[in-house]
């Protein structure tokens, strides 16, 4: 062996340490990265909020649509099913007959006073609006 250095083994140098100016410069850069990266992942998880909604939307009102449905469907064949099976001229049908017209007319009952609050309590309202505002309603002479 000899004790000549050897030229192909590559010497290394020590270089000083980073100043502390450097070492800050290097963290906020680093901080900067990961804020754009948190602003962008935002961005894009909102993005991909709103493309989902109106699926969700939809399929929960698809869902909502075929559950009742089905429901009325389950409730209203077999009734109608047994209705004909049954004689409508005794009393078994006249009796079917008048309690469905019975059940109409009840139903139409509360529709129009539903109706007829609504429209109460739309008047109600812009009564509340005029007097709030200090407009003054006069009457015809």
């Amino acid at each position: 062996m000899s004790s000549e250095p050897n030229p192909a083994v590559a010497t290394q140098t020590v270089s000083e340490s980073p100043s502390p100016q450097d070492a800050l410069q290097r963290v906020a850069g680093a901080m900067m990265v990961a804020a754009t990266a948190v602003q962008q992942g935002a961005a894009d998880a909102q993005t991909k909020a709103r493309q989902l909604a109106p699926r969700i939307g939809r399929a929960f009102s698809k869902t909502v649509y075929a559950t009742c449905y089905y429901t009325s469907y389950g409730v209203v064949f077999p009734t109608l099913l047994i209705v004909s099976l049954l004689p409508s001229e005794n009393a078994i049908g006249y009796g079917l007959g008048d309690g469905a017209r019975a059940a109409r007319d009840a139903v139409a009952e509360l529709q129009a006073q539903r109706q007829a609050r609504r429209e109460a309590a739309r008047k109600q309202a812009a009564a509340a609006s005029e007097a709030s505002s200090g407009v003054v309603a006069m009457a015809p002479a």
